[in-house]
């Protein structure tokens, strides 16, 4: 038993500090305001045993046990709000267990701030359990494995039963149900005016489940006001994440100025066919018809040095694959558009696969299958390995190079196929980047050598990887050590920081490219420059794209 509480971080993260700590297949969770009665751990154990291979999720019902008179007004049609619940498809926090390993699959529990007395649908343990089915696995109930919820009719007024409703009706709007505005105030004022009428009559309990209604109404009509700060993350990381988004601001920062329209760099990794997440070429060249129709195409450098237009574009392609490039120059000919590549210089130079690729592929393979890893002793699992491309590379990124290549060939194994590069997935080859470096409209630049996480390794590494592939490609190339570096993965905050920024200093690059949204500014740092990565989409579409990150906007 770890009982876990710590200060002002939210239970996520004391119910991830549990996971990490435990050793068992199964771990369980009740609150401290709920008791289990007798025969529960039998239950659970006896519903544990004769589980099948697919269950990820079993939880018991919670009833509720007063310690004194129960109030006339609180009706069953209330006791939501203090957690009780028979249970069903999702199960609250005060009586649910998980596999240990499933739920590690999904890289545990989103550390959302949460509020201790709220029991809804829309806290961290329901985020895991609906995150858990999306991965294949599946839930069941164990009545027989029962809790109770103690409630102190002292502490429990109306006005508190209505704030949790307020709240409930706010979160629903950020995060569950999109209900309208209109009806939201429809219904608000419909029950209040109910409200009245049952107080007219001397109907309590009816007033107060009216007033309920109405005030989750009005937490729908004011949501961002009561819930956004509750839903924001309190970490940058947890044992099971290595990178969570920063917190969203509610409202802009009054003292920013509204930004100007500046240059746009856009992010491409892959261009061919059934190429997944990348674009496929009919998309690509419409895209960049679209660019020379509304915009002035230039060199990346040019837009750095302050010598293109406020208008200007630039176009960028991640990692080196060979298809991918060998489809783009004819398009970026024929439309005069230069282009910058950067280059992860140790899959060019030993061509090997790049390791997310070969990670996807396996992945999809057939039927859905269960997966199970270990990864420097600590094992996590997937009911349908289709599911698990995200989760596993997010796993890998901070991972050294021996240990991902022993991955792979696991995943291999398991997929029964070998680790051969498939000729659309394969990098250039050091003769095709000097062919490629050798046209005038290509420029290249740097990615690092072997692709990693350069925010969570450490400090000689990151200079290995930095120094190392600027050294790379002036040796292959016969140029100066290029002046441009993209940060793998790219996203500010989690895998770019102000340590990551000066080692990309440090190391002699005179810029470095994000993957962020925005646009290039003469005020914007040289050292996070914003890049728009679109999507597999055409004409107006794109189009609207590139008009909604130039727009002036607050930030």
């Amino acid at each position: 038993m770890v009982y876990a509480v710590p200060a002002g971080r939210g239970l996520a993260e004391a119910r991830n500090e549990a996971l990490a700590a435990t050793t068992s297949g199964v771990l369980a969770f009740i609150d401290d305001d709920v008791a289990v009665c007798e025969g529960w751990l039998g239950a659970m154990h006896d519903a544990w045993r004769t589980a099948p291979e697919d269950r990820g999720c079993i939880g018991g019902p919670i009833g509720v046990r007063f310690t004194g008179p129960r109030p006339a007004w609180l009706t069953d049609a209330l006791l939501g709000v203090l957690g009780v619940a028979s249970g069903g498809d999702s199960f609250h926090g005060g009586n649910v267990s998980f596999r240990a390993d499933a739920l590690r699959g999904i890289q545990g529990f989103w550390p959302m701030r949460g509020r201790p007395e709220l029991h809804d649908w829309f806290s961290e343990e329901h985020h895991a359990q609906r995150e858990l089915a999306a991965t294949g696995w599946t839930a069941a109930a164990a009545p027989l494995a029962a809790a109770e919820r103690i409630v102190d009719p002292a502490q429990i007024g109306r006005w508190t039963v209505l704030a949790r409703r307020a709240r409930y009706g706010a979160r629903s709007a950020l995060i569950g149900e999109r209900r309208r505005r209109a009806v939201a105030a429809r219904v608000a004022a419909t029950s209040a005016a109910g409200v009245a009428l049952a107080v007219a009559r001397r109907r309590e309990a009816a007033a107060t489940e009216r007033a309920a209604r109405a005030a989750e109404n009005v937490g729908t009509l004011l949501a961002p006001l009561i819930a956004h700060r509750e839903l924001q993350p309190t970490a940058a990381h947890t044992p099971f994440r290595h990178s969570v988004a920063p917190p969203q601001r509610l409202l802009p920062d009054p003292l920013r100025v509204l930004r100007r329209s500046g240059a746009v760099v856009l992010l491409y990794h892959r261009v061919d066919d059934g190429a997944g997440s990348g674009v496929s070429p009919a998309n690509f060249a419409s895209q960049i018809d679209v660019l020379r129709s509304t915009r002035t195409p230039a060199p990346l450098e040019a837009i750095v040095s302050g010598d293109a237009p406020s208008n200007a574009f630039a176009v960028t392609f991640d990692d080196g694959y060979a298809e991918t490039m060998r489809r783009t120059l004819p398009v970026l000919a024929d439309a005069g558009v230069p282009a910058t590549v950067f280059i992860s210089t140790a899959h060019v130079g030993t061509q090997r696969a790049f390791w997310w690729e070969r990670v996807s592929s396996l992945l999809r393979r057939g039927t859905r299958r269960p997966l199970k890893l270990t990864i420097e002793d600590e094992t996590r699992a997937w009911a349908d390995a289709r599911s698990a491309q995200l989760h596993v590379i997010g796993w890998l990124q901070p991972k050294a190079p021996e240990v991902i290549d022993a991955t792979l060939t696991e995943l291999a194994a398991w997929a029964g196929e070998d680790l051969a590069v498939a000729e659309h997935e394969r990098p250039l080859s050091v003769q095709e980047l000097r062919e490629l470096a050798s046209s005038p409209l290509i420029a290249i630049d740097a990615h690092t050598r072997t692709h990693p996480n350069l925010r969570l390794i450490d400090h000689a590494r990151r200079m290995e990887e930095l120094v190392g592939s600027r050294e790379d490609l002036a040796r292959w190339l016969a140029i100066d050590p290029p002046a441009g570096l993209a940060y793998p993965y790219g996203t500010p905050g989690a895998d770019v920081d102000l340590s990551t920024r000066a080692a990309a200093k440090a190391a002699g690059f005179r810029y470095a490219v994000l993957t962020a949204s925005g646009t290039v500014t003469a005020a914007t740092d040289r050292y996070a420059l914003p890049r728009l990565a679109p999507a597999d989409i055409s004409g107006d579409d794109f189009a609207a794209l590139i008009a909604r990150a130039a727009r002036p906007r607050r930030g």
